[in-house]
């Protein structure tokens, strides 16, 4: 009787990202007439500006966030939280940054100054900007 003897003589790691035979991805082309997208989330939410004032697209249904009372909203950040971030014209006429959570806007203030603005948002709510002092 014959004997085989494997001896090892090294080891492989084979490390696979993703599916090998993945399909290509599909899109979905959505025509939102009169909006100005802005950003995008990692949920494919997208806020962004109307005619109206500011907006998030989440789901199928356009969102109107508001304002700060002087008209003009900027959008400028959006988390994966659907939290947005910008500036907006307050009824005196200056610009503040602002956070729209929970359905309703909050007006950041200034550090003193003039004005601020809402640069991004990360899924802590947190807001970076500046602000003219």
């Amino acid at each position: 009787m014959k004997r085989t003897r494997w001896v090892p003589r090294g080891l492989v790691l084979l490390a696979f990202t993703g599916t090998v035979w993945a399909a290509p991805p599909s899109y979905r082309v959505t025509e939102l007439q009169g909006f100005a997208p802005a950003v995008i989330n990692n949920l494919g939410q997208i806020a962004g500006t109307t005619a109206g004032g500011a907006v998030l697209y989440s789901n199928g249904t356009l969102t109107t966030l508001g304002g700060l009372g002087g008209g003009r909203v900027d959008v400028n950040g959006l988390n994966d939280l659907g939290q947005v971030t910008g500036d907006a014209l307050t009824p005196g006429g200056l610009t503040h940054a602002f956070v729209w959570r929970n359905g309703a806007m909050h007006d950041l203030g200034t550090l003193g100054g003039a004005s601020s603005t809402g640069a991004a948002i990360n899924n802590s709510g947190w807001v970076t900007g500046t602000s003219v002092t």
